[in-house]
């Protein structure tokens, strides 16, 4: 599936699309750096964002922008992320299957929130605090590595 599916059902909206980007090249949120500087005579912690994660935030808005929503999600939301990762390299051909669960670092839930805070950046929702169900899904992948993306609106706009 090249192009992305946008569709509603009974007044219900469903987004499906796949990101040619290779999983392996995403930082985790744990990523952040830390510096020491000095408050009011008080050494304190100073995180900021790396340049390899500010890079994977750009790469994965430059994927995305052309499935961006004219319009938000409201209400309810299910969120399915499939993270198809490649094979490493010197695997024998014979060892590569596709679909194979990888059990590996990195963690998938680590990755998602990178991956979460670019959707809501995006506009595909009001604020990620909307998904109520959350699928991750870790795999490898012979040919080409991807992240397949599916949205589901789940309930009345207007539940609280």
């Amino acid at each position: 599936m090249s192009e992305a599916v946008d569709e509603k059902f009974a007044g219900l909206r469903f987004i499906q699309f796949n990101l040619n980007v290779n999983p392996a090249d995403l930082p985790t949120s744990q990523q952040k750096g830390v510096r020491i500087i000095k408050v009011h005579g008080r050494m304190m912690p100073m995180f900021y964002e790396k340049k390899n994660v500010k890079d994977a935030h750009t790469l994965l808005k430059y994927s995305m922008e052309k499935y961006r929503p004219n319009e938000p999600m409201h209400g309810p939301i299910a969120l399915s992320v499939e993270y198809l990762f490649p094979y490493p390299k010197g695997t024998p051909k014979c060892r590569q299957i596709e679909g194979t669960p990888m059990v590996q670092r990195p963690d998938v839930d680590n990755i998602q929130k990178l991956f979460q805070d670019v959707m809501t950046e995006m506009g595909f929702w009001d604020d990620d605090s909307q998904i109520w169900k959350l699928t991750l899904v870790k795999r490898r992948k012979v040919i080409e590595p991807m992240i397949k993306v599916s949205i589901w609106q789940t309930g009345e706009a207007n539940v609280r």
